[in-house]
């Protein structure tokens, strides 16, 4: 590494240095990561509707908003599926030649969250019109 925080690659040619953030999101990390978060997104309940129910109804709501949470619990399922999508497409457009059951698992990730967010989707519709 120079002075100026470039690496120096074969033949002399120079690149900038990778962030931290490249340095944790390796392609391997992202298609695990990726996963990860598209099963989570078609389990159900999670963290994140949970945060956006507690913030939205705080401790209590009505019989008359049980619509809504339910779409809301939907909208955090459906942010770890896009989640899931993004990180999955970082590890397929990974330049570096990643390990090869890195593309296969970022495959499956795609698979599984565009599952995911089709049954977000439902849920949102079905929310909102019940509700």
């Amino acid at each position: 590494m120079t002075e100026n925080h470039e690496y120096i690659g074969h033949e002399g040619e120079t690149r900038p240095a990778p962030s931290w953030l490249t340095d944790i999101l390796t392609p391997e990390a992202s298609a695990i990561a990726g996963f990860a978060f598209a099963a989570l997104s078609l389990l159900g309940q999670g963290t994140v509707g949970l945060a956006l129910e507690a913030i939205t109804f705080g401790a209590s709501y009505g019989p008359d908003h049980v619509g809504a949470v339910y779409s809301l619990l939907a909208v955090g399922n459906l942010v770890l599926a896009a989640l899931a999508l993004l990180l999955s497409r970082r590890t397929l457009r990974a330049e570096s030649g990643p390990a090869p059951w890195t593309g296969h698992l970022a495959r499956a990730a795609t698979i599984v969250a565009a599952a995911g967010v089709v049954a977000c989707l439902i849920a949102i519709v079905g929310g909102l019109v019940t509700g």
